[in-house]
């Protein structure tokens, strides 16, 4: 026996006979850890799985002593990382004790779920990408035990968004969307809304990506379907129209793009009314189609329109406003 296997024979030993001077919270706490990525785990997310902070420390210190894992301070953050040998036999522990599994996930799951809240127009929330590797861990980890917990698709969704909008890796964006897309259907059907919501994610991939009939096709999926399960005048359906208007301002085609987009208008302003946001954002996205069909003086009273519901709204400071007002100052040296 080579010495890999004699020492992961002793550990797996010594877990069993351990556990009996833990309580069970800490158990669990041990065993979470086959479910995240060994290396650089928030020390803060990791207290989130303990009751008992005293108890969560002790259980620390015993661990680094037995060189099971380190810790380290990056960033104001403090991390610690745990052997992989230590890894190894903790999976190796809970698939030949299945019972144990569905506790842990269930708890990872809502710890994740209130941890993980990355919002691309929120950099406050961007904190929470540190924890993308150990997100990915759990999902490959329950794919190895053929285990999919409820209420995973959000968080594969926000994996998506995290690839797409700050890593620009769309390929591992189109993974994440797509598994979240075939969970939802098993789970609630090719006509569900939530459904749609992925066919839209998948075609901002596309777009991004510069594959814009691709994109086409998937929002025009997730249309079809809000129109069936929301009516035609939801704001949904207008976050669709203005979609597809953008994919055919990116081909060229500005008068297909303006009839899609003012489409969103209607709708955005019939249901959320003249001042919100989105309907600067579709004056904003109306008022680009004009500046490059050439019609300046249309382009810019959208824009002027955008930009004082952006004030209104979000205040002078907002990066949106700022935004707005570079817009605009390129079009006036334009004109």
């Amino acid at each position: 026996m080579n010495n890999h296997n004699q020492t992961f024979k002793t550990l797996y030993s010594s877990l069993d006979i351990s556990f009996e001077n833990y309580e069970q919270d800490l158990r669990d706490l041990i065993l979470s850890l086959a479910f995240l990525d060994s290396k650089d785990i928030p020390i803060s997310f990791l207290k989130t799985l303990s009751q008992s902070e005293l108890q969560f420390n002790k259980l620390m210190n015993a661990l680094n002593c037995q060189s099971i894992i380190s810790r380290s301070h990056q960033q104001n953050q403090f991390y610690c990382s745990v052997h992989p040998l230590f890894q190894e036999v903790i999976q190796t522990y809970l698939k030949n004790n299945p019972n144990q599994e569905k506790p842990i996930i269930r708890n990872l799951i809502q710890i994740f779920s209130n941890e993980f809240l990355f919002d691309w127009n929120d950099q406050s929330t961007w904190i929470c990408i540190n924890l993308t590797p150990h997100l990915i861990q759990f999902f490959n980890f329950c794919e190895e035990i053929n285990f999919i917990p409820k209420n995973i698709e959000k968080l594969l969704d926000l994996l998506g968004d995290v690839f797409l909008y700050l890593k620009a890796n769309y390929d591992q964006a189109l993974k994440y969307y797509q598994k979240s897309q075939k969970i939802r259907i098993q789970t609630l059907g090719k006509e569900h809304p939530d459904v749609a919501i992925c066919y839209n994610n998948i075609g901002r991939v596309h777009s991004s990506k510069g594959n814009y009939e691709q994109a086409l096709e998937f929002y025009q999926k997730s249309l079809k379907i809000r129109i069936q399960v929301l009516g035609k005048e939801h704001p949904e359906v207008a976050s669709s129209y203005n979609n597809i208007g953008l994919v055919h301002k990116s081909k060229g085609n500005y008068e297909q793009a303006l009839e899609f987009l003012q489409k969103s208008l209607k709708i955005r302003i019939q249901t959320l009314g003249k001042e919100h946001p989105y309907v600067a954002t579709s004056y904003n996205n109306i008022g680009i189609v004009h500046y490059f069909k050439g019609n300046y003086e249309q382009a810019l009273e959208f824009l002027q329109k955008s930009l004082k519901i952006k004030i209104q709204t979000l205040g002078k400071e907002h990066p949106d406003v700022a935004t707005s007002y570079t817009a605009i100052s390129n079009l006036v040296r334009t004109i």
